[in-house]
């Protein structure tokens, strides 16, 4: 006979610890299965802290702050469009950067910076581009670029330089254009 203080007691309970894989090597799904009198017990989920579900950015706008925001969101979105026209409707794409006709250039520079007018400067140099079948004078070189902000002519080159980084990002040219066919 077995001293009751050497008896484990055990009930209807078991942890099943599983690593299931897929038919790929990469995936893998690690779970945890609780069982107890016939029950199965999910583990507990993870919850999204309360700040962050109630976390919104436009609450202490003004109106005409919101306005604002929306408006700029809107242009963001019209510019986004041009790129997706240029990157399928162009017929230039030199060193992995799309060469712009300079009307859709300068459409995408006032909708970036929020501008009432683009001024481009052209390079006089005659630079042969044999290496493509546009003819050199259907390229023009950019020296500057002006952008007209509140009737202020400002450099776009050294003060904007977020829409620099989004044409980077996109791979858009600012310093050669095709000239537009008039």
């Amino acid at each position: 006979m077995i001293p009751k203080s050497k008896v484990l007691t055990a009930n209807k309970s078991f942890v099943a610890d599983t690593k299931i894989n897929y038919s790929s090597p990469k995936q893998s799904q690690h779970l945890t299965v609780n069982i107890q009198n016939g029950e199965v017990k999910d583990p507990p989920l993870q919850t999204i802290p309360e700040e962050t579900l109630k976390y919104n950015p436009y609450e202490n706008l003004t109106s005409e702050q919101f306005n604002d925001a929306l408006i700029c969101k809107d242009k963001m979105i019209q510019a986004l469009r041009l790129i997706i026209f240029m990157i399928q409707e162009n017929p230039l794409i030199y060193n992995k950067y799309i060469i712009p006709r300079t009307y859709d250039l300068i459409t995408l520079i006032k909708l970036l910076t929020n501008s009432e007018d683009v001024e481009i400067t052209i390079k006089d140099d005659d630079v042969d581009c044999s290496c493509c079948s546009i003819s050199n004078t259907d390229l023009l070189f950019i020296d500057k670029i002006y952008v007209k902000k509140n009737n202020e002519l400002i450099n776009f080159k050294y003060n904007f330089s977020e829409t620099i980084k989004i044409l980077d990002q996109h791979s858009i040219s600012y310093k050669i254009t095709i000239r537009d066919q008039c």
